[in-house]
């Protein structure tokens, strides 16, 4: 008896003082909207007030890790009571308090799913972030806090939350958000 209730605290340790290595929380989610950068001194606009603006999510995050070579995002946006995903995958994320992650949803793809009408930002119903790390998850966020693991109720729509280099802000503030692992070619 006494040698099982030893090996089930051993057991416990272990696994909790796994978990503590790669600890990550998620201290903020803020959706907004912003316009489109001018690159190269291009100055064609197109579109006008809110339509031609980018649904940002950004991501406030800490890391009590050293260091972690990979950890994966996954973005779940409920819009008009619909969830769109996408998933991007940091490299070599430092132990840090003010770290940033950050997908978006184009002005275009906005402009469909909201039919155009109204600020975008009113039609989010909530959005929740998922931080892995060597497979596990080792945070959640929501921006509305609601009982239950929404997103996992739900299937998701991909294509339309894209990465920051699939964008045209992938070159804007490239110190401030964390590096997207390169993809790897053949």
């Amino acid at each position: 008896m006494k040698e099982s209730l030893v090996l089930l605290l051993a057991l416990f340790v272990i696994s909790t003082t796994s978990f503590a290595r790669d600890e990550f929380t998620i201290t903020k989610i803020t959706p907004t909207l912003e316009s489109t950068p001018e690159i190269g001194g291009n100055k064609r606009r197109g579109g006008n007030g809110n339509d031609d603006k980018w649904l940002a999510v950004e991501v406030d995050f800490r890391a009590d890790v050293d260091y972690a070579e990979e950890v994966t995002f996954n973005y779940y946006v409920l819009l008009l009571q619909k969830c769109y995903v996408g998933e991007t995958t940091y490299s070599d994320v430092y132990k840090g308090r003010e770290l940033h992650s950050v997908m978006y949803i184009s002005p275009k793809a906005l402009k469909k799913l909201t039919g155009g009408k109204g600020n975008p930002l009113s039609f989010l119903d909530n959005i929740t972030v998922v931080i892995s790390s060597k497979g596990q998850d080792v945070a959640v966020r929501s921006l509305k806090e609601i009982r239950g693991e929404w997103w996992k109720q739900v299937e998701g729509v991909k294509g339309i939350v894209l990465k920051k280099s699939e964008t045209p802000f992938n070159y804007a503030d490239w110190d401030y958000y964390e590096q997207i692992k390169a993809e790897a070619r053949n």
